[in-house]
């Protein structure tokens, strides 16, 4: 099991892309990333405008804005969180993944174990066979218990198809999770007891605080908050500094050129200021949105709560029919199918009856086998919440 999912963790492209993103943002952490680009401008005039030192015929501007740092902080900030959400995200999704292939494989366990018992049935059905038969030969029975008998193994062998397309599927789902061939995935005929011991729910409160689900919920919430903060740093003055160069021509009067077509240059600095802000409404927009994150990891946490309540029920519940099951339904049916098979070699009982007990008896199998897999991917499900155990499936 564990090789499984260790491939299917390998190999899918979504953790894959979710690891990239969280790569991506890590290098955004850093203060230069956030200063902006310097600017060039240059402009060149076709018919050179007029100075009072003569005609300007082209300039070329310089010039760096500079971030407040609450800017920055918030930026920063929000890099960080934005890669510990996907981190989380991908923690989520590994687990996910991990109980999907779990979850399949104890499908294909659960399917192998109906047609063993089917298979079972249908050795035991041809022994009884043979004893009709040669109660037919000798005249105490009829061919219609021949018929009858055909007719209900013919039924088992409808079941054993429907089950090797419902195996097939589930095949086709686990190669698709782990890439690999179904021929080269080994499959156990039952659950082994591992598997079927109910799992262990201790710590269940920091348990769940320490999901991947309900971490990346806080973590958006502090994000939410931090995009708050960027709101409030826009409304703030703007600042450049800025460099210039004017190229200005020289004039054709020599007596004028110590005074006029000297090249100018200067250092400037500009601030913008906004007339007026929407600071109230977006802040007041923002607020709501963190209210609305912080509403949700509540929500998260109390959805953790139910499934893991939900799952505890389901496991108690699949225990105790599968005990009742074992240890009384099954022998009692495989005591009255001995009993009405010795009765009908005796010609006591009809073979309707015996047929009848193999109904129920495969009825009574299958149910447990089912009962099992519920109990099993229950265990899977509070795995999947951050529970743990011994005999992990």
């Amino acid at each position: 099991m564990k090789d499984l999912i260790m491939m299917a963790v390998t190999t899918h492209p979504a953790l894959h892309e979710l690891s990239s993103r969280s790569k991506a943002f890590s290098e955004m952490t850093g203060f230069s990333n956030y200063i902006p680009d310097p600017i060039v401008k240059s402009h060149y005039f076709v018919r050179p405008i007029e100075t009072r030192n003569g005609p300007h015929q082209s300039n070329i501007m310089l010039s760096q804005s500079i971030p407040w740092p609450s800017f920055v902080s918030s930026k920063q900030e929000q890099a960080q969180l934005k890669g510990e959400i996907l981190r989380h995200r991908y923690a989520a999704k590994k687990i996910e993944l991990s109980f999907q292939v779990r979850s399949t494989v104890l499908t294909l366990i659960a399917l192998n174990a109906e047609k063993n018992i089917i298979s079972n049935l249908l050795h035991s059905l041809a022994g009884f066979r043979e004893i009709v038969v040669s109660r037919i030969e000798v005249g105490r029975a009829s061919q219609t218990d021949a018929a009858k008998i055909n007719i209900e193994i013919a039924s088992l062998r409808e079941k054993i198809l429907a089950l090797n397309l419902e195996q097939q599927r589930a095949n086709h789902k686990l190669a698709e999770l782990t890439g690999k061939t179904i021929t080269e995935i080994s499959i156990p005929r039952h659950f082994p007891p591992s598997y079927l011991v109910p799992r262990n729910m201790n710590h269940i409160e920091n348990t769940l605080i320490e999901h991947p689900i309900y971490k990346e919920a806080l973590a958006t919430t502090t994000y939410q908050g931090s995009l708050r903060k960027e709101e409030r740093s826009k409304t703030l003055p703007k600042i450049a500094v800025s460099l210039s160069w004017m190229n200005i021509e020289k004039p054709d009067n020599p007596s004028m050129a110590d005074e006029q077509g000297k090249d100018a240059s200067s250092v400037g600095l500009s601030i913008s200021v906004p007339l007026w802000s929407s600071l109230s409404g977006r802040t007041r927009r923002e607020d709501h949105l963190v209210n609305a994150k912080q509403m949700d990891s509540q929500r998260i946490a109390l959805s953790l709560k139910r499934q893991t309540a939900n799952l505890s029920a389901q496991i108690r519940l699949a225990d105790d029919t599968r005990s009742l099951y074992r240890l009384n339904i099954i022998p009692n049916l495989q005591k009255a199918l001995e009993i009405d098979r010795s009765a009908y070699s005796q010609g006591t009982v009809s073979i309707e009856i015996v047929l009848r007990d193999y109904t129920q008896m495969m009825a009574a199998k299958a149910r447990l086998v089912k009962t099992e897999k519920r109990l099993v991917i229950a265990n899977a499900g509070l795995k999947r919440l951050g529970f743990d155990s011994r005999g992990d499936p």
